[in-house]
C-alpha cells in the first residue's frame, strides 16, 4: 500500500492536539503514522471483498472478488487527511474540512467494512451517498414491510424525494439499512447508530440515490456514528438477513417461541385475527326493549329536578337537543313511534351526557382527571340509575353494549373465530362491560386497549383525546425542549410531545390501572414502538436520542415482561422487536398524510372519512378510494418486499395500520388477502353491532383458510421470498419448517415452475408431507 504525502495549506496543529485528546486516540507501535497526508485512494481488503476509499472525501468503491468495482457512496467532503494510521484491513484519519473535523475509521471486520465517525463540533454528515447507477434496483424497508424500487422509476423516484426525503431513519424505516442490486451482487449499508440519522432521497439525472445524513449534536458527540457495508448474492432479502443478525448479535431479537415460554398468553395470537370493537358509552338501541315507553319517560320526567332524565337533559351536547326534542315528540300520543335515527341520536345523547349526569366516587385519583380503579363502582351506578330510571324498558344490563358486548363476543365465536386480538379505542369501553370482557377471555380472545404517552395537552385544551390528558405537571414540565429552549409540538400539532422519561411513573401508574381494573390481558401502546424520538435539551433532564429510545423500551418492558400482557404498538420498527409480540402498520403503513386529498384537504372521492358517528366511524368502517399514486406504492404487488418478515416473522406479528385495515381499500381488498396469506400475517378489522352482518362473512371466509396456516407458522422464520413471473406478479415465500407459499396476483393464470398452473388472485399452500391447499379469496 503507497500513501502520497501532500503539504497541507494550513496549520491545524493546535486543533488536532485538541481534537485527538478529545476522542482518547491512542497509536499502536505497528502501525504506519502520517502527520499530514493525503490518501490517493486507501485499499482495504479481506476474505474476496475489495473496498477502495478516498480520505478526503469519502469517495467509495468496491466490489466482491471476481467484480470490477463500482461506485458505492460519492464524496461526503472536501477535507485535508491528517494522521492517518494504515494497515492492509484496517485505518483511522483525521478529516480537517472547513467547517469542522472528523475522526473517522475504517475496519474490514468479517465479510463487511465497518465505518464510524466522531466529530469535534455539532453539523451533519452526508454519508453514504449511493451511485446514481442505471442497472440498480432497491431494496428499501419503507412503508412498512418493504419496496422494490427500480433507480429509473420516474414515479418512485418523486414520490420518495417530495415525501420521504429527510425523515427520521429511526422512524421512517422498518430496519435500519438500504440494499442496491445489480445484476451480479447486493450491497446493504447497515446503519448501527440510526437515532440521529435521516434517510435521504435525490434524484440526480433522474435516477434515484439513497443515504444517511447523520446529525451531530452537543448531546451526542462521544456517541459514534457507525455505518457498513457488505456485499451479498443478487437477491432481495439480504439485507433484512442482514440485519436479523445483527439484531441477534446485540440483543435485539426475541423469538415469539421464547416469548409465549414467559408469557404463555402471546400463543393465543396464532391464527387471530386483530379486531377493533367499537363502543362509545354504555348502551346501544338494541338495548332498550321498549322505545316508546323509555322515551315517554325521558320527556316526562327532563323538566323535573332530581330526576336522572333532568341530569341528562341538561348535560346533553347542545347540537343535539332539537333531534332529542324531535324524539320525544314522536313517541307521544296513541300512535307514537321512534325512529331509528332518533333512536341513535337519543342513545348518543344520553352516552355522552352520563359523565356529567352519575356521581363518580374517587378511588385512586391519576392526573388528567383519570381514575380507571373507580370504574367498576361507577359502572354498576349507572346501571343501577339507568334501570331504576327507566324501569322496564330496558334489557338486563350485563347484555348492553355495542362493540364491546356479550353479543359480539358470542358470534365471533360461533362464527369459528376460535382467537382473536380484540381491542378498544378507549379503556373506558372496556370497564362499562366487564361480563363481555369476561366472556372474551373465557373464549381463549386476547383483549386489550388502546393507550399513548406521547402527547400532552393543557386541561384547557378544546380538541382533545383521552390520553393525552396527563394533568398540568406533566404538560408543562415533560414536555420536550429543543436546543432553543421551545417546546416541541404535538400530535396534529396540538399539545406537546412528552419525554418517556418524565412520563415514566406516571406511564406506569396508568397502565397498571387499567389493565388490572378492566381486566385485560393484552396492551396497544401507541406510537412507542414508531422510533419517535426527540432531543430533549430540559435543563437537569437534557437526553439525547439514544436516551429517549432506551425510555421508550424500559415502558414497553413494563406492560409485557412487567405486567405480562400481550404487546403491540404501532409500526413496531425492529429496534423495539424484542419488546413487541405485535405491530399494528406494518403490513400496511398509515398513508393518508402522504396526499392531502385524503385528510388534510380532502376530495370526496378519496378522504379517508370523518370520526363520525362515533359508535362506527367512516374513517375505520367506510370503504376509501385509494389515490392512483398511493395505489402503486402502497398496494401493488410488482413493488412489494417482505423484508421485515425475512427479519423477523418468528419474533413479531404484523398487521395493517387501523386506518387502513383489511376492508378500507376499494379495489384491493383481495390483495390485503393475498398478502396476508403469502406473509403469514393476519388482518385487521373493526367491527361494532351494526357491523357484523354485514363483515363477518367475510372475515370468516377468510379465517377459515389463514387460521390453521398461521396457527404452524407464525414461530417459524420467512427464509426466502422470490419473485417468479417477470412481471412479478407470481410470488414465492419459504418458512423455516419447509412450508412453501405461492400468490399469483396476476389477473390470468400462471404456470410455476414445477408446471403447476396456479389460478389467478389465488394462492397454494404447500406443507411438508401434505397435499397442496389452493385459496382463492373473492376478488374484489
Amino acid at each position: 500500500m503507497q500513501i502520497r504525502a501532500k503539504q497541507i495549506k494550513f496549520d491545524i496543529k493546535t486543533v488536532i492536539v485538541q481534537f485527538m485528546s478529545h476522542l482518547s486516540l491512542t497509536v499502536t507501535a505497528f502501525c504506519l503514522l502520517v502527520t499530514a497526508a493525503d490518501a490517493e485512494m486507501l485499499t482495504l481488503g479481506a476474505d474476496g471483498i475489495l473496498f477502495r476509499i478516498d480520505t478526503d472525501t469519502l469517495a467509495l468503491s468496491g466490489a466482491p472478488e471476481g467484480y470490477d468495482p463500482r461506485v458505492l457512496s460519492g464524496p461526503a467532503f472536501n477535507a485535508e487527511t491528517s494522521h492517518l494510521v494504515a494497515s492492509a484491513i484496517d485505518a483511522n484519519w483525521i478529516a480537517s474540512t472547513e467547517d469542522g473535523m472528523f475522526r473517522v475509521k475504517a475496519a474490514i471486520a468479517k465479510d463487511a467494512l465497518e465505518m464510524s465517525f466522531l466529530s469535534l463540533r455539532s453539523g451533519q454528515l452526508n454519508w453514504p451517498v449511493s451511485a446514481p447507477l442505471t442497472d440498480v434496483q432497491y431494496a428499501l424497508p419503507i412503508l412498512g414491510e418493504g419496496r422494490r424500487v427500480p433507480a429509473d422509476d420516474e414515479d418512485w423516484g418523486n414520490f420518495l424525494h417530495n415525501v420521504l426525503n429527510g425523515l427520521p431513519a429511526a422512524e421512517h424505516q422498518t430496519q435500519n439499512f438500504f440494499t442496491e442490486q445489480n445484476q451480479e451482487y447486493s450491497t446493504t449499508w447497515l446503519l448501527k447508530t440510526p437515532w440521529d440519522a435521516n434517510v435521504t432521497y435525490t434524484t440526480p439525472k433522474g435516477l434515484l440515490s439513497v443515504g444517511f445524513q447523520h446529525e451531530f449534536t452537543r448531546l451526542n458527540l462521544d456517541r459514534p456514528y457507525q455505518v457498513s457495508v457488505q456485499f451479498g448474492p443478487a437477491n432481495w432479502i439480504d439485507g433484512a438477513l442482514i440485519n436479523r443478525e445483527h439484531l441477534k448479535n446485540t440483543g435485539g431479537f426475541k423469538t415469539l417461541r421464547e416469548k409465549i415460554s414467559e408469557r404463555p398468553d402471546v400463543a393465543k395470537l396464532a391464527g387471530a385475527p386483530h379486531i377493533y370493537l367499537w363502543e362509545k358509552g354504555p348502551l346501544k338501541p338494541e338495548d332498550v326493549k321498549s322505545w316508546r315507553r323509555f322515551v315517554r319517560i325521558f320527556g316526562n320526567r327532563r323538566k323535573d329536578p332530581g330526576t336522572l332524565s333532568h341530569s341528562l337533559w341538561s348535560a346533553m351536547p347542545d347540537d343535539l337537543l332539537d333531534a332529542v326534542d324531535l324524539a320525544v315528540t314522536e313517541a307521544q300520543g296513541p300512535d307514537g313511534w321512534v325512529s331509528k335515527y332518533s333512536r341513535g341520536v337519543l342513545i348518543h345523547a344520553i352516552n355522552a351526557a352520563l359523565p356529567d349526569s352519575v356521581l363518580r366516587i374517587p378511588v385512586n385519583p391519576l392526573p388528567g382527571g383519570h381514575d380507571p380503579e373507580a370504574g367498576p363502582g361507577y359502572m354498576l351506578a349507572v346501571r343501577k340509575a339507568l334501570s331504576t330510571e327507566f324501569n322496564d324498558s330496558l334489557n338486563l344490563a350485563e347484555t348492553w353494549g355495542s362493540g364491546m358486548s356479550k353479543s359480539v363476543i358470542a358470534g365471533l365465536s360461533a362464527a369459528g373465530i376460535q382467537t382473536a386480538w380484540l381491542g378498544v379505542e378507549n379503556w373506558l369501553d372496556a370497564i362499562w362491560h366487564p361480563e363481555a370482557v369476561a366472556l372474551a377471555i373465557e373464549k381463549g380472545y386476547l383483549i386489550g386497549t388502546y393507550d399513548s404517552y406521547a402527547s400532552a395537552h393543557a386541561e384547557t385544551e378544546t380538541f382533545t383525546w383521552q390520553t393525552a390528558q396527563m394533568g398540568t405537571d406533566i404538560f408543562e414540565a415533560g414536555r420536550y425542549q429543543d436546543k432553543t429552549g421551545k417546546p416541541v409540538t404535538g400530535f396534529h400539532g396540538k399539545g406537546v410531545y412528552v419525554n418517556p422519561v418524565a412520563v415514566e411513573n406516571y406511564a406506569e401508574s396508568r397502565i397498571k390501572a387499567v389493565s388490572a381494573t378492566a381486566g385485560l390481558n393484552s396492551y396497544f401502546l401507541d406510537v412507542d414502538g414508531t422510533g419517535l424520538v426527540f432531543e430533549d435539551y430540559t435543563e437537569g433532564r437534557v437526553t439525547d436520542r439514544r436516551g429517549v429510545y432506551e425510555a421508550t423500551k424500559r415502558r414497553l418492558a413494563f406492560a409485557s415482561q412487567g405486567l405480562g400482557l400481550v404487546l403491540g404498538s404501532e409500526t413496531g420498527t425492529a429496534a423495539f422487536a424484542a419488546k413487541l409480540d405485535f405491530s399494528h402498520g406494518t403490513t400496511t403503513p398509515v398513508f393518508d398524510w402522504m396526499d392531502p386529498r385524503m385528510r388534510r384537504n380532502p376530495a370526496p372521492k378519496y378522504y379517508i372519512g370523518n370520526y363520525w358517528p362515533i359508535e362506527a366511524p367512516d374513517r375505520f368502517f367506510e370503504p376509501t378510494q385509494v389515490p392512483p399514486l398511493m395505489e402503486r406504492v402502497i398496494y401493488d404487488p410488482a413493488f412489494r418486499l417482505p423484508l421485515f418478515q425475512i427479519a423477523l416473522h418468528d419474533a413479531v406479528v404484523t398487521t395493517h395500520h387501523w386506518h387502513f385495515g383489511s376492508l378500507k381499500p376499494k379495489g384491493q381488498q383481495s390483495v390485503n388477502q393475498l398478502f396476508e396469506l403469502l406473509y403469514m400475517v393476519p388482518p385487521l378489522y373493526h367491527l361494532s353491532h351494526k357491523t357484523m352482518a354485514r363483515d363477518m362473512p367475510e372475515i370468516t371466509s377468510q379465517m377459515v383458510a389463514f387460521a390453521p396456516l398461521h396457527k404452524r407458522l407464525m414461530t417459524q422464520a420467512m427464509t426466502e421470498f422470490r419473485f417468479l413471473s417477470d412481471n412479478y406478479l407470481l410470488q414465492e415465500t419459504r418458512f423455516a419448517d419447509g412450508s412453501v407459499l405461492i400468490a399469483n396476483f396476476g389477473s390470468k393464470a400462471a404456470i410455476l415452475p414445477d408446471g403447476y398452473i396456479l389460478d389467478a388472485v389465488s394462492v397454494m399452500a404447500r406443507l411438508p408431507g401434505e397435499e397442496p391447499i389452493i385459496i382463492s379469496p373473492a376478488a374484489r
